[in-house]
């Protein structure tokens, strides 16, 4: 007794052979697209995730890393064709405007705290007296 899958009869699922060569050869080029832009898709839709997932945990390590691997994955999608050119960059612009904001609240502090430090290194190196060319060769 021979059992068929109960899948055999739904009609979604229906392989159609092409008539012609042509169409097959067609067939198969759009099966191996179809399965590189669900590759780079999904790729997409991941680092987008991480990076989201970053700002809304207001993780900042995880936002300065993100971004330039969404870009980089956007970038990559528009040039297979994958997404259009305008809707990665209403992507980036939304994404990098988060990380902006998440970034400019976590970092007044810290530039607080470095302000006295870096104020104390510019006065240090505008004491010292910045060498002419060839000077600099004479005092050694």
């Amino acid at each position: 007794m021979v059992r068929s899958a109960p899948f055999d009869s739904w009609p979604l699922l229906e392989v159609s052979l092409p008539a012609k060569r042509s169409a097959a050869k067609r067939q198969r080029q759009s099966e191996v697209r179809r399965a590189r832009n669900r590759a780079i898709r999904s790729r997409v839709r991941t680092t987008v995730r991480r990076l989201r997932e970053g700002i809304a945990a207001s993780d900042s390590a995880a936002v300065v890393a993100g971004v330039p691997a969404v870009t980089r994955e956007l970038d990559r999608a528009v040039s297979k064709g994958v997404l259009d050119r305008n809707t990665a960059a209403r992507y980036k612009g939304r994404l990098q405007r988060a990380a902006h904001s998440l970034l400019s609240q976590s970092t007044p502090a810290a530039t607080k705290a470095a302000a006295p430090a870096a104020a104390e290194a510019s006065a240090a190196t505008d004491a010292a007296p910045t060498p002419v060319d060839g000077e600099d060769a004479a005092q050694e």
